[in-house]
Parts: C-alpha cells; structure tokens; sequence
C-alpha cells in the first residue's frame, strides 16, 4: 500500500476539502470564493487526486480557462 502525504492546509482549505470529499461524489455545484493567490488550484487537485484514488475506474479532470493553466 502507497501512502499519500498532502501538503498542509489552511483552515478554509481543510473544511473546504472535508465537505466536498463527505459528498462522495453525489455531483451539485459548488463555488469556493476566495482572493487570488490563496491555494484554490492547490485544494483542487488534492480534491481531483482523492477522487481518483477514492474511487477506481472512474475518470477525474480539472477544466482551465485557458491552456496555459492547464
């Protein structure tokens, strides 16, 4: 079994991060409003890696604006 080690978060991230990885995947829309430069993207790809790892077989992408942030 591989371990995972996720960078530490802030506070809004964690409770951020718990709420939507409790929603198991039930779908909905969720906004998340925060300053530039605060560890949105961060928090996004920690919720993308949980999912595919969370549940297998599944697919998981992140769509950016533009490609240069992809």
């Amino acid at each position: 079994m591989r371990v995972i080690k996720f960078p530490e978060l802030n506070p809004w991230q964690k409770d951020l991060f718990d709420a939507l990885s409790k929603a198991k995947g039930k779908g909905g829309t969720y906004v998340c409003k925060a300053c530039r430069q605060v560890g949105k993207s961060i928090i996004s790809e920690l919720l993308l890696i949980y999912y595919a790892i969370t549940y297998p077989n599944t697919n998981s992408i992140i769509i950016e604006p533009t490609n240069s942030q992809n």
